[in-house]
């Protein structure tokens, strides 16, 4: 919430629609105010706990990479089945992304934008990679 959002609307809604705009708050991870803001802005409304799925697959990515590379370096070989498993982590990463891209088709904020931005270029180079391999 900004600093300067000091001024206040009181608007008479049923009980039921109250429940309604809370569930709906709770499933997008949001406060009842920052909901409602979004909401009447006609800002987009996501859930954004994706982000730890996500972080969680790139540091096991991450993981495997540096076992591969202890291996290489240690035998100055790596076998296939480590390598399978580097490049299916690679393509469920790519296909979670590329969900995330297609969810935020009409991003209304700098945030949204910046994370389509940063997931493209991630994208981009698991694309890079697919190429050299």
């Amino acid at each position: 919430m900004s600093e300067n959002a000091t001024i206040q609307i009181h608007v008479r809604i049923l009980p039921s629609e109250k429940e309604i705009i809370e569930t709906n708050a709770a499933a997008a991870k949001m406060s009842l105010t920052e909901y409602v803001r979004r909401c009447c802005l006609k800002k987009k409304v996501m859930d954004t706990s994706w982000v730890a799925g996500i972080t969680n697959q790139i540091i096991r990515i991450g993981v495997n990479v540096n076992q591969i590379a202890a291996v290489a370096n240690k035998n100055k070989s790596v076998s296939d089945a480590q390598i399978d498993l580097l490049n299916r982590n690679l393509i469920e990463l790519q296909n979670k992304m590329q969900g995330i891209i297609d969810c935020m088709q009409t991003p209304e904020d700098k945030t949204l934008l910046a994370v389509k931005d940063m997931t493209r270029a991630i994208l981009a180079k698991l694309d890079e990679r697919d190429e050299s391999v």
